[in-house]
């Protein structure tokens, strides 16, 4: 079962860039470097940084509520998110 979901969404993905293959130009705003990129890509690469962002945030928000308890009272960190 897992194979076919595997195949599907790399046929899925595959399609995806075959179909959004124009080139966009790519700046990121206080660099002065511009780059040229096919959009398939670029949103490839967004996808995979929102990804890894929300990732990293969700396993820092486990690990602050993974802390034991403060033995002098004082108050609870708050929560970052």
């Amino acid at each position: 079962m897992f194979k076919f979901f595997f195949w599907l969404l790399a046929f899925v993905l595959l399609t995806f860039a075959v179909v959004n293959r124009q080139e966009v130009a790519v700046s990121l705003w206080p660099l002065p470097y511009d780059m040229i990129a096919p959009l398939s890509l670029v949103l490839f690469c967004a996808f995979a940084l929102g990804f890894f962002v929300g990732m990293i945030s969700k396993r820092v928000q486990a690990l602050l509520e993974a802390l034991p308890p403060r033995r002098d009272g004082g108050a609870k960190m708050p929560s970052l998110f």
